[in-house]
């Protein structure tokens, strides 16, 4: 069959653009950007344009402090990078490859004092690491905190290894341990503290004077470090610095527009920059080959860097994101170009996104899914792909598991033989159509997503085009978001209603001033303060995150005494149950205040089971 081939063709046939204007560049900051920041109520944010090997747009929008009226500076402000301080990290590891201290492929084990548990037969490699393969469960609890007290160092929670939940080399799971473990294995090898040897072996050949690892910044950069801020309501907040807690390395990274210009300008002149080498020319070439990807024809990682076609051939891009600050780095060797945009707000995330695909859509255009669709002549049903899929980046030992259940992927058909695919990347749930085997297009644009196939062929699990670092499963009968909603529901309810419908049999015996035996009172107290005890667990868990993303990422006292009711619920719930079967057998309630009440105790037991599932109780 030749329409992949086809397909294929059509994109490599799309029109060449060429590097856009300095004037283009800048109009298009102007017009784009103000708007975005306005629509999604961002305090500021500083864009970076390169075009034909050299910076030719960078400015400042908005303020870096409010209340203070102190603009954004593109050459002094300092923004959070959040998940772009990676580059660097995998630089300095390709730095050290290069001068023979550390193999791609050796295990990990050899470069450190303390085991990675051999869990599979498999050994980790760095690698795998550099791919977001190794296999480690997720860690966000703990990721972020404001409080310096809390910071932990880097050694401290390398030692600490995550669970090894998948075979190294299987499937993509964006992980911050891995990262900081590289960064690790580069302390190790050099004998130099990871910030520091960034700062000798980076920073400084590439004359990035106003970027720091550190927490918080040094006292001379401090004045022009942005704050950062959150919105509430209609209110944009300030937030207190985020400390970067353990692996950062992972995400630390202050830096102003014009340094991450020039960082970036290296990478695209063989890690070069006036004349102060980095890299090697080869080695700077090996690092934006692709290491890893789940189909040749979607997108995939580099040594570092994701990896992406567009119609300016094939995109490296990274993005970054801490509580308060979002960023995106894009890259494009083949026309000597790359972007860089970072914004100060909880609100920017969606902005930043935007942006982005705004950059590519005016700049470098590829071929719409319609145009590669009517390539392919045999699509499958595509009924086969729908369902909801949860990511398989997440913690199989605290309650962030429940991450997954807040951001699935959910995929439709839209009846006319395409997919509508709604997720954190897509809010406003696009057409997609089928341009290949298991591959969809977007209908109207360029973005991807691609499906996997189990063993005995059936479809396995999603993986979104500009997120090719985590894949979203099929979940289990256990896992299903409607079933979370139907326990959460069921319990909430019947909560309620044991307190506005207490048991018939108490309310009637209450009513003729008669005493109820010892063991029906006890079934019918202990009914109402079951439901009292699930509504106070709900109040106080909700409660516990009601300080937005950072809340949910740290620990709280809250929290930890709120998960200790679902075990007072087991218990009485047990204990109702057993009463509520006494009370019916002996005829002291009704058929329908036995049901109530024993609803009530079974819903509550399901309840704590699934908060363990979910590992809410660990």
């Amino acid at each position: 069959m030749l329409t992949p081939l086809a397909a294929a063709l059509l994109l490599a046939a799309a029109p060449s653009p060429a590097a856009p204007s300095r004037e283009a560049l800048a109009a298009f900051a102007e017009r784009e950007l103000s708007e975005l920041l306005a629509k999604h109520r961002v305090a500021g944010a500083v864009i970076a344009l390169v075009a034909d090997g050299e910076l030719v747009f960078a400015r400042g929008y908005g303020h870096r402090d409010v209340a203070a009226k102190l603009p954004v500076e593109a050459e002094r402000t300092l923004f959070r990078v959040g998940s772009v301080s990676k580059l660097f990290v995998w630089t300095a590891v390709m730095q050290c490859v290069e001068r023979g201290l550390i193999a791609l492929d050796a295990d990990v084990n050899r470069y450190l004092d303390f085991e990675i548990p051999a869990t599979y037969a498999e050994p980790i490699t760095m690698a795998h690491l550099m791919a977001h393969t190794p296999g480690f469960e997720d860690q966000l609890l703990g990721l972020f905190t404001t409080d310096r007290a809390q910071l932990r160092g880097l050694a401290e929670v390398m030692r600490e290894v995550p669970r090894r939940i998948a075979p190294p080399g299987r499937f993509s799971s964006y992980s911050n341990y891995g990262a900081a473990l590289a960064a690790t294995i580069v302390e190790r090898v050099t004998g130099v503290p990871f910030d520091r040897y960034v700062a000798e072996q980076i920073f400084a050949p590439l004359g990035m004077t106003r970027s720091t690892f550190a927490q918080p910044v040094p006292e001379p950069l401090a004045p022009d470090l942005s704050r950062g801020y959150e919105l509430r309501g209609e209110e944009l907040v300030p937030a207190p610095f985020e400390y970067v807690s353990g692996v950062y390395p992972a995400g630390s990274l202050s830096s102003t527009a014009t340094d991450m210009a020039r960082f970036l300008l290296a990478h695209l002149h063989g890690g070069a920059l006036e004349g102060r080498q980095i890299l090697a020319p080869a080695t700077a070439a090996a690092m934006q080959q692709r290491s890893f990807g789940h189909d040749p024809r979607f997108s995939g990682l580099a040594h570092g860097f994701l990896q992406a076609p567009t119609g300016a051939g094939m995109m490296l891009y990274h993005g970054g994101d801490t509580v308060f600050f979002h960023t995106l780095a894009l890259l494009f060797p083949e026309r000597h170009a790359a972007f860089f945009v970072s914004a100060n707000s909880s609100s920017a995330g969606q902005a930043v996104q935007e942006l982005g695909k705004a950059f590519l859509a005016r700049f470098f255009p590829g071929p719409t899914g319609r145009e590669l669709a009517a390539a392919y002549a045999t699509p499958a049903p595509p009924e086969r792909f729908a369902g909801t899929y949860l990511s398989r980046r997440r913690s199989e030992s605290d309650l962030t598991r429940l991450v997954a259940l807040a951001m699935p992927v959910r995929v439709t058909p839209d009846g006319e033989g395409g997919l509508t695919v709604s997720s954190f990347m897509h809010p406003s749930s696009p057409r997609f159509v089928q341009i290949g085997p298991n591959l969809f297009r977007e209908a109207d644009g360029d973005d991807q997503v691609l499906f996997l196939e189990d063993a005995e062929g059936g479809v396995d699990a999603v993986v979104l085009g500009l997120m090719p670092v985590m894949t979203f499963g099929r979940p289990a009968f256990a896992d299903q978001p409607w079933l979370a909603a139907l326990i959460a529901g069921a319990v909430l309810l019947l909560s309620l209603s044991i307190w506005l419908l207490p048991p018939a049999g108490l309310v009637a015996r209450l009513r003729r001033r008669t005493r109820p035996t010892g063991e029906l009172r006890l079934a019918a107290w202990g009914s109402l303060l079951l439901g009292l005890a699930n509504l106070a667990f709900v109040a106080a868990f909700t409660a516990s995150f009601s300080g937005g993303m950072l809340a949910v990422l740290t620990d709280s006292p809250l929290r930890r005494a709120a998960v200790l009711i679902p075990w007072l619920c087991a218990a009485l719930g047990l204990a109702v149950l057993v009463l509520g079967v006494r009370a019916w057998r002996r005829r002291a309630w009704g058929l329908p205040s036995c049901l109530h009440v024993g609803a009530l105790a079974l819903s509550s037991l399901l309840f704590v089971w699934w908060l363990a599932h979910w590992r809410v109780l660990a």
